[in-house]
């Protein structure tokens, strides 16, 4: 067990090593942060380590806590985060979910992907453990922080822009096939299957390790 397990880890890493997004896909196991300069920083705290007295998630400035937010809806997501970081839209992986929009850790609305398809995802596979098709190519995805202007790219060859301020959508037209790279979404739906098998090991884990406690 312990051989798979380490096996499964080192296939995780080698393509974390590979992924250059720093939002590219949000695995909330244990506590992380991640730091949006000028003294912001963003916790990510699951359920039963906040009840183990670490910070509860939210955004930080200088230590102060500004907002909270439930992280709960951020596992295998990307979080995008406006200029100021009042702001952040939480973009699923799969075409399943929804994109939902967050001002100060309040959602204020959301929208499935599939909705935002207009011709459907007729090739679009889906992994053997139940998680849905990725509808994004992520080394097409551009995050203008600065401008609050978030760009991506689906597999449909549909480029989407999204305003970081309000979460709407500002444009979306078809691009030229050609100008759109392949998706090796085979590869990534094999990658996403075994980052789900750990992180089931480690839900499991803790959980019996807070009952020994």
């Amino acid at each position: 067990m312990k051989k798979c397990l380490s096996v499964l880890l080192l296939c995780i890493l080698i393509v974390a090593a590979c992924i250059t997004d720093a939002y590219a896909i949000s695995i909330v196991l244990e506590p992380e942060k991640i730091d949006l300069g000028d003294g912001l920083v963003f916790q990510m705290t699951p359920p039963h380590y906040e009840e183990q007295g670490y910070p509860k998630s939210g955004l930080y400035r200088d230590g102060e806590l500004i907002y909270t937010h439930n992280i709960s809806d951020t596992f295998f997501q990307s979080l995008f985060f406006s200029d100021d970081a009042m702001s952040v839209l939480v973009v699923p992986i799969s075409y399943r979910g929804n994109i939902r929009f967050y001002q100060q850790g309040v959602l204020m609305h959301e929208r499935r992907v599939a909705n935002l398809s207009r011709h459907g995802f007729p090739h679009i596979e889906y992994c053997e453990f139940g998680l849905g098709g990725i509808w994004q190519i992520h080394r097409r995805t551009y995050h203008d922080r600065a401008n609050n202007r978030l760009r991506i790219t689906t597999v449909e060859n549909y480029e989407i822009t999204f305003d970081l301020t309000t979460g709407y959508i500002l444009s979306q037209y078809k691009i030229s096939v050609q100008t759109a790279p392949p998706t090796n979404n085979n590869f990534m739906f094999i990658v996403l299957c075994l980052i789900g098998i750990f992180a089931l090991y480690k839900v499991v884990k803790n959980k019996k390790r807070i009952k020994k406690s």
